[in-house]
């Protein structure tokens, strides 16, 4: 069962004998049943706050008169202090990691919302950006450099030129640039205005995607 308000989906499920709902636009009605899906096969331990890790984002519910709606961070605010009942972001951007790395034709790899991606100065204000990512990493950094193209220096960066930003601000301030954090230290990226322009294989340098993504 579906109801629609303000342009938004609300799916509900009580297919476990307690409801459960979630809400996200309605193109992402198949992705917001299958985050249902997901939780309903550990109702038994449902609370107040249970929690999964599904993709890139937490997602957990809240225990209501009448059943559990599932929250998110509220990557559209401040995701370290608000939540809220909008999957869209959340489930947009599980979506467009997968498609990435599917149209690239590697395996995903895990990013989480709050891992550091150390960007290099200027790279806000250029067009064209190159992102590579370093195959070792400690907890709680993507490994993603992002950098003008071509960078802006031959020499290795200063720590003042360079900026850590986590996933989730990147999400905010270049769409384009997040939807490439699923793919692997073996590709190098292009990413020109709002679209993922280029993925190369770094060792053979063969093209693994061009056009607009």
């Amino acid at each position: 069962m579906t109801s629609t308000n303000n342009d938004m989906t609300t799916i509900r499920s009580d297919r476990t004998g307690t409801q459960i709902r979630a809400t996200a636009l309605p193109d992402l009605e198949p992705q917001t049943a299958g985050l249902i899906s997901q939780f309903e096969e550990f109702s038994e331990e449902w609370r107040d706050g249970f929690m999964l890790q599904i993709g890139w984002a937490p997602l957990w519910l809240r225990e209501d008169d009448d059943g559990f709606t599932i929250l998110t961070r509220d990557f559209q605010g401040d995701p370290r202090t608000a939540s809220t009942e909008d999957l869209t972001l959340t489930i947009w951007m599980m979506v467009s990691l997968l498609h990435t790395a599917q149209t690239a034709g590697v395996e995903p790899v895990d990013v989480a919302w709050d891992d550091r991606v150390i960007c290099i100065d200027g790279w806000d204000k250029a067009d064209l950006i190159q992102l590579t990512r370093e195959t070792e990493r400690r907890a709680g950094d993507s490994g993603w450099l992002v950098d003008t193209s071509p960078p802006a220096s031959r020499d290795e960066p200063s720590a003042d030129e360079m900026t850590a930003i986590p996933v989730w601000r990147m999400l905010q301030l270049r769409p384009a640039v997040a939807r490439a954090f699923s793919l692997p230290s073996t590709t190098a990226t292009l990413v020109k205005g709002d679209h993922i322009v280029a993925i190369f294989d770094n060792t053979t340098r063969q093209s693994l995607f061009q056009g607009k993504l």
